[in-house]
Parts: structure tokens; sequence; C-alpha cells
């Protein structure tokens, strides 16, 4: 008798057996959030599984492929997913079956070397950039564009902004919206609009799930440089030239990276993807300080050590007065390791 069952991270040998499963369809394992299996006397002969919205590792076991278990596993994901708070998500799969997932009523919104990325659901792609439109630049002036993290906010992001400012009419500032990084979303968000509160021409704005997110470049988060990060890397370029194209930005700017690998490798992939959406990339020079190169991770290091008097020299005012003013950010600091 088949019978739907899920699995979690912390349960060991259920992970290692869903582990060989996938191993046994030629399937590389990945992070996730929760596997939804179909078993068959306690063996797993099919998978969906998810991390976030993105559902990711769909296989059936080739004996019974014959037996449209998929529409099971679909079924059960698309519940779980509107139960945990869902209304939309993402399928990464070979093109030449992306087909098979129309029938769940996934529309293809970008393909990179033969994969496709599909999306389901509210809202799409199309929905957000034309709310992005409305609400940050409904008269479509010509802009430059940056995309920061901003963990924190230091004179290192300020000057980039500030340098990319003054060589656009108007210079539209997304904040990475994935909520995985020291500082919440909502907190980099203020920390930069109040770093630039100067610049009149400067529009900060939410960066949405299609721009260094889990669902569009999953490894930038996981900080392994590889084949996959590669092919995260052209679907995060293309479906910025495509897709933000259309908030008339003719130009991005980034930062020079001569300390990270991994933004480094994602900055020429910019460069190579993005002048065919006729949009220019200019690689802005990183700012110093008499100490070194200023960074949000030696910021960090300063915070996570109490140094505040070396501090002031790597953020702005604005930061400085949060960072003094929230002294639960030092104690949280000691137990931070990420490098980005």
């Amino acid at each position: 008798m088949m019978y739907i069952d899920y699995i979690y991270p912390h349960q060991t040998q259920a992970m290692k057996q869903l582990t060989a499963f996938l191993e046994a369809q030629n399937l590389a394992f990945e992070p996730i959030d929760v596997a939804i299996v179909l078993k068959e006397k306690d063996k797993i002969i099919g998978s969906c599984c998810r991390l976030g919205n993105v559902i990711k590792m769909v296989a059936i076991d080739p004996k019974h492929q014959s037996m449209n278990l998929l529409d099971q596993l679909m079924s059960a994901m698309q519940v779980h997913l509107f139960d945990a708070g869902y209304t939309n998500s993402f399928i990464y799969s070979p093109t030449h079956n992306r087909d098979i997932f129309r029938v769940y009523h996934y529309q293809e919104i970008m393909q990179v070397q033969q994969v496709s990325l599909l999306e389901q659901g509210q809202p799409v792609i199309h929905e957000v950039i034309n709310d992005l439109i409305k609400r940050y630049n409904p008269h479509l002036i010509e802009s430059g564009a940056l995309v920061i993290n901003g963990n924190p906010f230091t004179l290192g992001h300020q000057y980039l902004i500030e340098t990319a400012a003054a060589q656009v009419q108007q210079l539209l500032v997304f904040v990475v919206e994935e909520d995985v990084s020291f500082f919440d979303f909502k907190t980099r968000m203020d920390l930069i609009e109040a770093g630039t509160s100067h610049l009149d021409n400067v529009v900060v704005l939410p960066s949405s799930q299609y721009i260094i997110s889990q669902t569009t470049f999953p490894n930038y988060f996981l900080r392994n440089l590889d084949d996959h990060f590669k092919l995260f890397a052209l679907f995060d370029a293309h479906l910025f030239g495509r897709y933000f194209s259309q908030l008339n930005i003719t130009k991005r700017f980034v930062g020079e990276e001569p300390l990270d690998l991994m933004t480094h490798a994602y900055n020429q992939t910019l460069l190579a993807v993005l002048p065919e959406y006729k949009m220019q990339v200019e690689v802005v020079p990183r700012k110093h300080n008499e100490l070194g190169v200023i960074s949000a991770s030696k910021v960090r290091e300063l915070l996570k050590r109490g140094d505040y008097e070396t501090l002031k020299s790597y953020v702005p005012q604005t930061t400085f007065d949060f960072l003094k003013n929230n002294p639960n950010y030092e104690q949280k600091a000691k137990d931070y390791e990420r490098a980005h």
C-alpha cells in the first residue's frame, strides 16, 4: 500500500534514506525545509522537496513511473505550501521536462543552458515588476541601479551609492529582501534609507524574490563556487536584464570585489550578460580607510569585539548611532559566522 510521508532535516535516518533514493535517480541532495515522499512498504518510491517556496528534487522510481504518482506528490506539495503561507512557488526543471509541470499551472519565466525556471501562483513576475514601476518609478525616469545587502550599511556602501548617484538622473537601490543575513531586511532597509537621505535622486526599494534570493540564486547564500553557482548567477543576471529593464534601468553599478570570490564571479557574470539587454555595467572601485578595505564583515567583527571606536571609521553616523543604541547586536555578533 502506498502512502504520503513527510521528512524534515532533523530526522537523520529518514534523510539518509531520502539521499540514497535521490542518488539512485542521479539527483544530488540539496538543502531543504521538507520532503514529501511516497512510500510503499516503507520504501521511498517518489519525492517532492522544497526550500522556501522553491520545489526541487522531484523524482519517481523508474519502476513506478507509469502509475501517475507525480499528481499525488504535487497535490500534496501545493496544499503544504498553502498551509505554510506561500501564495506562489517555483520549480527548476530540465527544459525538456518543463511541459510536465505546465499541467500544474507552472509557466516558464526564464531558460538558461537547457534549464527552465517556472513559477505558479500570485503574484507572478509581471505583476511584481508592474507594482515596482507604479510605486517607485511611475514616470519611467531613465535610471541606474544598485543591488546591495547592507549587512550592515557601511561607508563603503554609502560611497558606492554616492558615486553612482552622481552619474545618473535617478538611482534605484534594490535591497536584498531575503532574510538570511545577520541584520534582518527591515533593519537593513531602514539603515540604507537613513544613510542615503541626503541624496535626492536615490530611491531605496525591496529587491523582490527575483534578485539574489533563495529562488533565483540559492548558491549565493550557500557560498559554494561551483557549476551550480555559475548557473544561478546566469539566471539572476538574465532575470534582471529581461524584466527589471522595464523600470527603464540602463546602467547597473557594482562594487569592486577584491576579497570575496563569490561576489567577484557574480560581477563578472553581470558584465557578460547585461549588455545583451542594453544595460551598461560599471564597476566602482572599493572604498578604503586608513586601516584597509571597508567591508560589512569587518564591521561585524568590530561589533563582536565591542570596538566602537574603530567601528566609527567604517560606518556612517546613522549606522553607528543605531548600533550604539541597540547593544544586543554586539552579543548577537559573537555567534554570527557568515562571511558576507
